[in-house]
């Protein structure tokens, strides 16, 4: 204890010799089901040569009120604790959750209002139960990974190990189903093969997400490298928000080859089952067809396109929308910062980009940077 004390006390010495400093915080459950905050500080360490930016874990903190006003409290809380003042904040980035980034009575939102210059940057989230030895004499490949609650891009891997080893793991679980004593996990094996692994839906599900999941990833680990440009991620963004857009229209098809490919090798009818058709009595005063009405012309195909298909992938360009917007907001205040060998080339436009960071970073006839002297400091440089 005594020696954990020690090296945060150092910790907070650097971050109050920077002074400025951004939050990252992210919410999980410990395995007896407490919900924890991890607390990371990021800053730019001047005690080193060449000076670096650095980040550091702080410390878990148990939440008892999981509401944007319950973690910021425990935020501010925390901050005064360790002697660090919470209008030097000036970044903060939390996971997807709603309570954590929402724009209206979120964490976000509660730190901006009593500090509008701690600016927000997103974050770049059912396992089968098998016997460990049936499973490795079936599967020698990749391990089945669990979805994890927090990290989402652990999906991509749980995803690839039964997208490629889909015929191991079914040779696997009916050989489970044959052996094992326990009627509960014989008739959970068999409903994973007769309902889920064998089933044409199932497979074509598994390409779409394994596709859209690999793609996402990897601009996700692209964008979390340390020494990042600005401006390539902004274009890796928009390549993903255009890859979205273009697997719309060409996807379906793709992932319905892929997934048929699948079916042939697991000899599983390549087909969508039929449901009955409920043929609904009309009456005279009726107008028109409903939308339930519609929903009855439609073969199984055409639902599982409409309403699997077409959207996931359309909520999925939203929430790349949703990013880019963040990112353009980021870049329009620091942009400038990253490519100063652009700007320049015209004096003036470098000078206004210094101006408005001034605004940007100004709060209650306070501000960090005079921009006119920036603009002269980026000039000598």
């Amino acid at each position: 204890m005594a020696l954990a004390n020690e090296i945060k006390d150092s910790i907070i010495k650097k971050i109050l010799e920077a002074r400025y400093f951004s939050v990252i915080l992210d919410c999980t459950l410990d395995k007896s089901r407490v919900e924890q905050m991890s607390l990371i500080i990021r800053c730019v360490d001047i005690t080193v040569s060449p000076i670096k930016v650095e980040e550091f874990f702080i410390q878990f903190v148990i939440v008892d009120d999981t509401s944007g006003f319950g973690l910021f409290s425990k935020l501010e809380e925390v901050l005064g604790d360790l002697g660090l003042d919470i209008d030097d904040v000036r970044g903060q980035a939390y996971d997807n959750g709603a309570n954590m980034k929402g724009k209206h009575k979120r964490v976000q939102k509660k730190l901006l209002d009593v500090n509008p210059r701690a600016f927000y940057t997103p974050c770049s989230c059912h396992s089968l139960n098998l016997r460990w030895e049936i499973l490795k004499k079936f599967v020698n490949g990749l391990t089945l990974k669990p979805l994890c609650a927090t990290r989402w891009e652990s999906h991509i891997e749980s995803v690839r190990a039964v997208r490629f080893q889909t015929s191991k793991l079914r040779d696997a679980l009916v050989h489970l189903s044959n052996v094992t004593q326990d009627s509960m996990i014989r008739c959970e094996a068999r409903s994973l093969v007769e309902n889920e692994i064998e089933s044409f839906e199932f497979l074509f599900s598994m390409c779409i997400w394994f596709n859209l999941l690999n793609i996402i990833n990897a601009v996700s680990k692209f964008l979390q490298l340390e020494d990042i440009d600005i401006d390539i991620a902004f274009s890796r963004l928009e390549e993903l928000i255009n890859f979205f857009n273009e697997f719309r229209e060409t996807g379906y098809d793709s992932c319905k080859k892929e997934a048929k490919e699948l079916a042939l090798e697991l000899d599983v009818e390549p087909v969508f089952p039929e449901k009955r058709k409920i043929h609904r009595l009309v009456h005279f005063d009726d107008l028109g067809v409903t939308a339930a009405d519609d929903d009855q012309n439609l073969s199984a195909e055409q639902k599982f396109r409409r309403y699997y298909f077409l959207y996931i992938v359309d909520q999925g360009a939203f929430q790349l929308k949703e990013r880019f917007k963040q990112f353009q907001d980021y870049k329009e205040k620091f942009g400038f910062l990253f490519n100063l060998k652009k700007h320049l080339s015209g004096d003036e436009g470098l000078k206004s980009c210094c101006m408005k960071l001034e605004g940007f970073l100004r709060h209650d006839m306070r501000y960090d940077i005079v921009g006119a002297e920036l603009f002269n400091e980026l000039l000598v440089l």
